[in-house]
């Protein structure tokens, strides 16, 4: 029988939220007030895909080089090398399938079951439709995520690619579950965030919870990688246009306070589960693009350890894995270069690199030969801007859709060189093992 094999539901729905939740026979929760849903979204602002997405790009080296660690079950190593033992073993759990779906266990609870829950004191009507606003704001970034570890890039063959499952019930013994395929799952993306639009604030009452801002960021990202670029613009524009997130100054900020910063340009924020920890080290080929001494993206958020390398800053703030105003300059000066607005790309990474180095020197239109230059240009500094976001991998695979981007990924391990050439799989993780047993008629990739 096919069953979307969820891991660690419960146990991040229960240690979360235990104070407030009985919980069913089967492992249901079972939520009754509008408070008791709004508490329950307190279990999805963290995502746990950060090892992957680090480890399979080219940003993050690996943490631990020594030893005897080109073993099949050290998955950092086979996903560090692109390995075809990665996710093979049925016992192992996936943290960037079992976090996201039990993610989406719990927005698809809140989704389908806030409007029929009794109120509460201090809550309203309309505060059940800005909580499953915020449940389908939050699935649909899981989604994403999903889709771009699991599936090719967005492409022309985008309606026979598979993507991951669609799930819309909060039942974990759901049966009869097939991979949906990419351009199925990019629909509905995007109809869950049209779907958060209507109701969201203009202002989240925490950092965690969504907003309009947050919707249009996301849309606006979706709608890159989807390679719609007049659409990714429009919505880029209306984030960008929000006046309570704008572009920090890290060039004349104090180093003390810089996670502040960071943080106020944050849309809202889902947090990576273990980023500074997970395993990795900033890799040579990302410090090879950043000016270690001029730009602050480099030493204000990293630092040297002797047994380590360079690594993040203890003391600095969390990363984040949804969109950031940053991000929006970056994007929106990229579809302006695809679109042949050249003067308005090149004024919008002045804005943003203004910000973030230091004695700047502005760029002019006769930096670049081509329009082609122009975009490679754009596709290096959003790599600058948003390693932290972890949306390398993302980047590659879609670059490798076109020649004049595609690049080949290289890295040096003990003696050995390993390659992940443009288009040839290696960048799309198989589904894993320990879900694949539940539903063996799924085609793997």
């Amino acid at each position: 029988m096919k069953k979307l094999y969820f891991l660690t539901i419960l146990i991040g729905i229960v240690t979360s939220c235990d104070k407030y939740l009985d919980i069913e026979p089967k492992g249901s929760v079972i939520p009754t007030t509008v408070e008791d849903y709004d508490l329950l979204m307190n279990s999805v602002h963290s995502t746990s895909n950060e090892s992957v997405l680090a480890l399979t790009a080219d940003d993050f080296d690996m943490r631990f080089k020594d030893g005897d660690i080109k073993q099949p079950d050290n998955q950092e190593f086979q996903m560090y090398s692109w390995g075809d033992l990665r996710f093979y073993n049925p016992t192992y759990p996936v943290n960037a399938w079992n976090s996201a779906y039990a993610n989406i266990y719990t927005n698809n609870k809140v989704i389908n079951e806030v409007m029929q829950s009794n109120l509460s004191m201090g809550y309203t009507e309309a505060d059940k439709l800005s909580i499953q606003a915020a449940a389908y704001y939050n699935r649909a970034l899981d989604y994403f995520f999903l889709t771009n570890i699991f599936a090719k890039a967005y492409s022309s063959s985008a309606n026979t690619d598979l993507s991951v499952p669609i799930v819309t019930i909060a039942d974990a013994t759901q049966s009869g579950l097939d991979r949906a395929s990419v351009l199925e799952v990019y629909e509905f993306i995007i109809s869950d965030l049209e779907k958060a639009m209507e109701n969201l604030p203009a202002k989240s009452k925490t950092h965690v919870r969504p907003n309009i801002g947050s919707v249009y960021s996301l849309l606006s990202r979706v709608y890159l990688y989807k390679g719609d670029y007049e659409k990714s613009l429009e919505y880029a524009n209306k984030a960008i246009e929000i006046n309570s997130v704008v572009l920090g100054d890290y060039v004349n900020s104090d180093p003390k306070t810089i996670d502040k910063i960071y943080r106020k340009e944050q849309y809202s924020v889902r947090y990576f589960g273990n980023t500074k920890a997970y395993q990795g080290a900033l890799s040579t080929a990302l410090k090879n693009i950043l000016d270690t001494k001029q730009d602050t993206r480099y030493y204000q958020f990293f630092t040297y350890y002797a047994n380590y390398g360079i690594e993040y800053k203890t003391t600095r703030t969390e990363p984040n894995a949804a969109p950031s105003v940053g991000e929006m300059y970056i994007t929106r000066a990229e579809c302006y270069a695809r679109l042949g607005k050249k003067d308005l790309a090149i004024a919008d990474l002045n804005t943003l690199r203004e910000k973030r180095l230091k004695n700047y020197t502005p760029l002019q239109s006769a930096d670049f030969s081509s329009d082609k230059d122009l975009i490679k240009f754009c596709l290096e500094e959003r790599r600058r801007e948003t390693f932290q976001s972890h949306l390398r991998l993302f980047d590659v695979k879609r670059m490798n859709l076109e020649p004049d981007f595609a690049t080949t990924l290289v890295k040096e391990f003990q003696g050995e060189t390993y390659k992940a050439e443009p288009n040839s799989g290696k960048l799309v993780l198989p589904i894993p093992a320990q879900v694949m047993k539940f539903n063996p008629s799924w085609k793997n990739n």
